[in-house]
């Protein structure tokens, strides 16, 4: 059975039995008489995370008729104002009860419904929310004695007597929680840090002081890993909250750790640049743009737009009506980058939801923005093919899946894992079971791409929790997908290597450390 990454052995620290009142007995009547939908056949359960800021850890409690979870951070008016997370991504719809106070339902499709309760009144969601997203403040509205998080997951209008994050069960007995929902952050990451022309493995864990502890793994033929602290950063020089990706940006042959967090009301771009060590260096302020919105930062990814040779960064905001607009830091020699707008897209041309990643899909020397997102009630895989300018085409459809559950999909990148020169897109779905299936799709000049058969995996082999990142670690000039999942009292890496005819072989444990947390992996 698969371990749960986000539960801790800590003693609680205030007495849950003043929760369990005569007072909150008569709250689950009120809520009771909130109206709900008509039922039907309710669809598979999302894979929904805590419903917090990640990294933050939260303490789970509840009493018998309860109908779903207390969530709280700290004592008496400590959780007051703290935010709260969309545990998948959905529809948010905001409303008031007597009992529930102020609350946020956010609609998940398939019958399926999260209920955030006892909100603040302002900063509520409205509409589509992405995983993560902030939906609303914990406050103490409705039939409640103190501030904390009442939280439902419902199907069919019914609220479930047990509650589940990352597949696995909640035990609301007071025992914490540490959030893992993390929409913007990419804990794993690979790049050729030491210029040996073998990937490494990047994880990046932070302590609950903000510091970051950068770990880099050695890529090798052999099957065992080599393991070094690359770097502790500070949050000055660093922040917890920074967006990572992993590049040589500077264009001298080996990968450099880039980051984008917010500063002085605009965004940051700097770099540590990797060392023949394996080690990363001082950090080298490369671009900063005031009129750049941090919270409207969606993601950070890398690679060679322009085809010249050196890594760009790749920075996607979503403005408030859902509109994309994708800009490009140049990679250059020098400490500055240079940057402009690749792409404007409207939410129709590139929806809110889509996740992208950046590579060389057709071939062409140059890297390509690579999207996928909802469509019709499956997934449609697009790109935007990267110019010599820097910025992207127009909008080619490569491939569509009707049977593919969006609400299922876990990760999407790209990288060549059949070793033909050509990148390959990789998409890992995470069943209601546990169970997981990884699908590559080899890029080719051709404008749709071909499905590689999938390789399906138990809970046992890769849990549903364990993140992954894709790079050459074997040295053998196919990229591998690698993996970090949480092991005992510790972390335990694996390799999925990829193969002539991008099939992947049975995950493999490069590397474990019984001391690392895999709690911190964020």
């Amino acid at each position: 059975m698969p371990q749960s990454p986000r539960m801790t052995a800590k003693s609680p620290r205030r007495m849950w039995l003043s929760r369990v009142t005569l007072g909150l007995a008569l709250v689950s009547l009120f809520f009771s008489s909130v109206p709900t939908p008509p039922a039907h056949a309710a669809g598979s359960r999302p894979l929904f995370q805590v419903p917090f800021s990640c990294g933050e850890e939260w303490k789970a409690s509840t009493y018998p008729g309860h109908g779903g979870v207390d969530w709280n951070w700290g004592v008496g008016a400590d959780d007051l104002g703290r935010p709260v997370a969309a545990a998948a991504a959905g529809i948010a719809h905001t409303k008031y009860h007597s009992g529930y106070g102020y609350y946020v339902d956010v609609d998940h499709g398939g019958g399926w419904v999260t209920r955030y309760a006892h909100l603040l009144s302002g900063g509520r969601a409205e509409g589509p929310v992405a995983q993560g997203a902030t939906i609303g403040k914990v406050g103490s509205t409705g039939r409640s004695t103190s501030p904390h998080l009442h939280w439902e997951q419902r199907a069919d209008g019914v609220s479930q007597s047990t509650l589940y994050v990352e597949g696995t069960r909640v035990q609301p007995d007071g025992r914490t929680y540490i959030s893992r929902n993390c929409p913007r952050r990419n804990p794993l990451l690979a790049g050729d840090v030491d210029g040996d022309g073998d990937g490494d493995i990047v994880a990046r864990f932070v302590r609950r002081d903000g510091t970051s502890s950068v770990k880099v793994l050695h890529g090798s033929v052999s099957g065992s890993q080599d393991a070094i602290v690359g770097r502790r950063l500070k949050p000055p020089a660093l922040p917890p909250t920074a967006i990572l990706a992993v590049a040589d940006t500077t264009g001298d042959g080996r990968a450099d750790l880039n980051a984008a967090y917010a500063h002085a009301g605009g965004v940051h771009l700097a770099s540590f640049k990797g060392r023949r060590d394996g080690t990363f260096g001082r950090k080298v302020s490369r671009a900063f743009r005031d009129r750049w919105s941090f919270r409207r930062l969606k993601t950070l990814r890398s690679g060679d737009v322009d085809g010249d040779g050196i890594d760009d960064l790749v920075v996607r905001f979503v403005g408030a009506e859902g509109t994309t607009v994708v800009r490009v830091a140049r990679g250059s020699a020098g400490e500055r980058m240079r940057t402009s707008t690749a792409l404007r897209a409207s939410a129709a041309a590139l929806r809110p939801g889509g996740v992208i990643t950046v590579g060389d899909t057709n071939g062409d020397g140059r890297g390509d923005l690579n999207v996928a997102e909802p469509r019709g009630g499956g997934i449609q895989i697009a790109s935007f093919y990267g110019r010599p300018d820097g910025t992207f085409g127009g909008r080619t459809r490569r491939m569509s899946a009707d049977t593919w559950v969006w609400k299922r999909l876990k990760y999407f990148g790209s990288d060549d894992i059949d070793g033909d020169g050509v990148d390959d897109l990789v998409v890992r779905m995470v069943r209601a079971d546990a169970s997981s299936t990884v699908t590559v799709l080899r890029g080719g000049s051709a404008r749709a791409l071909s499905v590689r058969a999938a390789s399906h995996l138990q809970p046992s082999d890769l849990p549903a929790a364990a993140v992954l990142t894709l790079g050459d670690t074997t040295a053998d000039g196919r990229s591998d997908v690698n993996t970090a999942h949480a092991r005992n009292t510790g972390v335990a890496f694996s390799t999925l290597a990829g193969g002539v005819t991008a099939e992947l072989t049975t995950p493999r444990v490069r590397f474990y450390s019984g001391t690392w947390d895999y709690h911190r992996l964020c």
